[in-house]
């Protein structure tokens, strides 16, 4: 599995989190919902950095 899917699994797994912990706001369910958007954030930053390609080398 390649560093991309992983992502989309994270992501999908951050926003089933999301879903799952904002139906009800108890302190933990605060806490769940905050968790889960630090996941997804990073699942997003995943995304972006793999579809980057790899770094050129350039020589002089």
């Amino acid at each position: 599995m390649n560093s991309r899917a992983k992502a989309y699994v994270f992501l999908i797994l951050a926003l089933g989190g999301i879903a799952q912990f904002s139906r009800g706001l108890r302190l933990v369910d605060t806490i769940g919902l905050l968790a889960s958007g630090v996941v997804a954030g990073v699942a997003f930053a995943q995304v972006a950095a793999a579809r980057k390609g790899p770094p050129r080398i350039t020589t002089k």
